[in-house]
Order: structure tokens, then sequence, then C-alpha cells
């Protein structure tokens, strides 16, 4: 049932359509084909003029003089009309040359532009060269005594020796040999020299095939001597002299000289003359063997103090401020000044450790002896009676005495 209505209602709604497309929309469709058609046949296409070519500058002057001509001839043009056209085209040519005029002009800015360019680039390579010659240049970056290295505490003592060169120094780590008046200096490619008065070799410190060398820089009498330390081990900075004094070895290279400033400006610049020792020389097995029973010795030596530590923790001490000890201190000090500048025990004829009761027999037999009483008229014996007793006085009271 419902499907015969739906079917219904369908072929209803499709007849009233077609109603209306006939008897409405079919006429107006006509008439808008007719007119299209119409349009079309008035105005007919125009063909595309292939062979156009893009004139020059020159020849779209020329064709406007052309044109001037024509118009001049054909029609009657007033004079004033011509004359502005004629200005136009005036303009247009001066248009034209300034335009050439300012290729011209931008052309030798730019040539300009192009040397300042060049020049700047050949300050700027200049600049580079001279950048690299002052860095590829050898200078001297740190110099210090050394007594700072030998004789200064680590820092955390209050000292100036960093604390990473204070504990391979103490265990014989560190390399580096200098009298303690001599002074040790790093230059900038990282490599260290001492320089130091040249007091000569030991005769055990010398290598047979050294003997003739060390007989003539004996008899020269030079007063100053450098050596020269490379790196052998990893640095992490080699413009810190500390760090570098900890990774360097001695090539057993020295230079000598009478001037301390030539001879070291010498060693820096790379000029020094240069005199090899083979005992001097720290890269040999022979100096391996030394430096490693030196090593051995340190080592030994570090567990005795370790062990000496131990044995004598340090004490405490009692800092509390005793106010009567100091008050009466001061008092037994003004009394004993007040005396006079006087030796107790000189005067006594008695020695320091001098018991109380011999003090007294010494002291009776004096006073008796330089008693006013059995010495009448007599200032020396009165003068010596009263330094008897001022001595008495004092060193009887153990308190006065350990003031001594």
């Amino acid at each position: 049932m419902y499907l015969v209505l739906l079917f219904m209602f369908s072929l209803a709604v499709f007849f009233t359509w077609a109603l209306i497309e006939s008897v409405f929309l079919k006429p107006y469709r006509i008439k808008e084909e007719k007119l299209r058609k119409e349009s079309l046949i008035s105005k007919p296409k125009r063909k595309k003029n292939k062979t156009r070519q893009k004139l020059s500058a020159k020849e779209n002057i020329e064709r406007q003089k052309s044109n001037i001509k024509q118009v001049e001839i054909l029609t009657d043009v007033s004079l004033k009309s011509s004359s502005s056209l004629k200005k136009s085209l005036e303009n247009s040519e001066e248009n034209f040359n300034l335009k050439k005029k300012d290729s011209k002009r931008f052309k030798r800015n730019n040539n300009l532009q192009k040397n300042r360019v060049n020049i700047k680039n050949a300050k700027i390579l200049e600049l580079i060269k001279k950048e690299s010659r002052e860095l590829t240049k050898k200078t001297c970056l740190k110099t210090i005594k050394a007594t700072s290295l030998f004789e200064s505490g680590p820092a955390m003592y209050g000292g100036t020796l960093p604390n990473y060169v204070y504990e391979p120094l103490i265990n014989g780590e560190v390399r580096v040999n200098c009298l303690t008046d001599g002074d040790i200096f790093l230059r900038n490619d990282g490599a260290l020299f001492h320089i130091q008065p040249n007091w000569g070799f030991m005769p055990e410190h010398v290598h047979p095939d050294d003997k003739e060398k060390e007989r003539i820089i004996d008899d020269l009498n030079f007063k100053y001597q450098g050596c020269e330390y490379v790196l052998d081990d990893f640095c992490p900075d080699i413009k810190n002299i500390w760090r570098v004094i900890i990774a360097v070895k001695r090539t057993g290279r020295c230079c000598y000289g009478n001037k301390k400033n030539e001879l070291k400006k010498a060693m820096i610049e790379g000029n020094a003359n240069w005199v090899y020792w083979k005992f001097l020389d720290q890269f040999t097995p022979e100096s391996e063997i030394r430096f490693r029973q030196k090593l051995k010795n340190a080592q030994k030596r570090k567990k005795e103090r370790e062990k000496w530590e131990r044995e004598n923790p340090p004490q405490q001490i009692n800092f509390e401020f005793d106010e009567e000890f100091w008050r009466n201190y001061f008092k037994n000090q003004a009394e004993i000044e007040s005396y006079g500048n006087i030796d107790c025990f000189k005067i006594l004829g008695v020695s320091k450790d001098v018991s109380l009761s011999d003090l007294k027999k010494a002291y009776w037999n004096l006073a008796k002896q330089y008693h006013p009483d059995l010495n009448p008229n007599n200032e020396d014996a009165k003068r010596r009676f009263i330094e008897i007793n001022d001595a008495y006085q004092i060193l009887s009271d153990p308190e006065k005495r350990s003031y001594l």
C-alpha cells in the first residue's frame, strides 16, 4: 500500500516539473540562444599578430618623428600643438640620454664599489697575516721564581702553590729541577725553561762522553745556565705554567751566558746556542731508572710521615683567657721593673736552679757582710745591701721568679 502511494506521488512531481519547463522556461532559453548567436556574428574574432616585435628606444623615437610629420602634412595643426609635440619628443630624447648617462654612472659606481671591496679584502688579508705572525711569534707567557715552586706551601694552607701541583711535588713526580735562586718561565708554544746561576756539575753527574765539553764550559766560566723542558704527558692547558710543570721532561740541552736577560731572550726566540748533556736528558733509559728509584724513596718517606702523624696526633690547646693570671702577671712584672734592671742571680751569686734553702743561706751571708750597722759611713756597702735585699725579695717569691 505504501509503495503504491509513493509511486503515485513521484509521478505527480515529475509531470508537474515537465509542465513548468515547457510553459515558462523553454521560451526564455530560445531567446537567450538567439541573442548569443547574433553577438557572435557582429563581433568577428581578432587575428593574433605573431610577427609583432618589440621595438627599441631609438626606433620608438623615430616612429614618433614620422608620425608628427604625417600629422603636419595631412592636417592643419596649429604651431602651438606641433611645438608641444616637438618638446615632448625632445624631452623623450633627453630622458633617453639621461638613462644612458645613469647607466654609465652606475657602471662607474659599481667599479668603484668593487675597488673598495678589493681594498677592504686586501686589508683583511693583511690583518689576518699580521695576526698569524703574532700567533706564530714566540713570546714569554709567565715567569715564576723557583722558590715559589720548591719552598712555598699549598694554597689550602695559605701558600701560593696550587693544590694540584703540591701533591705530585711531594710525591717526587715533578721532573723540573732548578736552584731556588733561579727563574722558571713558559713560552707560548708550551716549552718550559729555567735559568739559574752556573755552579757547574758534580763529577758523578757528568757522563764519560761529556768530559771534554764539561772542561771547556768550566774554563769559559759563564755566570748563568739555562735548561730546556718539553711536554711528555697530556697537558689540559699549555698556557698555564703550573699545568705544564707537571707534564714536562728535561731534554738535556743547556745554554750559557753572562747576561741573564739576553740569555732568556735567546731561549724564548729560539736563538740560543745549546749544549747537550747526556746525564741531564730525562728521556734516556738510565734517567728513567733513576726517576723510578726516586719515586720509591718518595713513597717510603710518605709512609713514614703518615705513620708519625698517626702516632703523634695534634694536641688541642686551650686558648681561654685567664683574667686572674694576666692581672697577677702584669702586677708582678711592674714590681720587678720597679727594682731596676738588675741580675738577681748574679747579685746573690747563685745559679738559676738554686733551691730556697741555699738561696736563704747566700742571702744571710751577704746581708751580714754588707749590713749598714757593720759598715758605718760606707756608701758602697749600703748600696750593695739594698741590691741584695731587692734580689732576695724577687727570688724568694716563686711566682715572680718564674717571670725572670
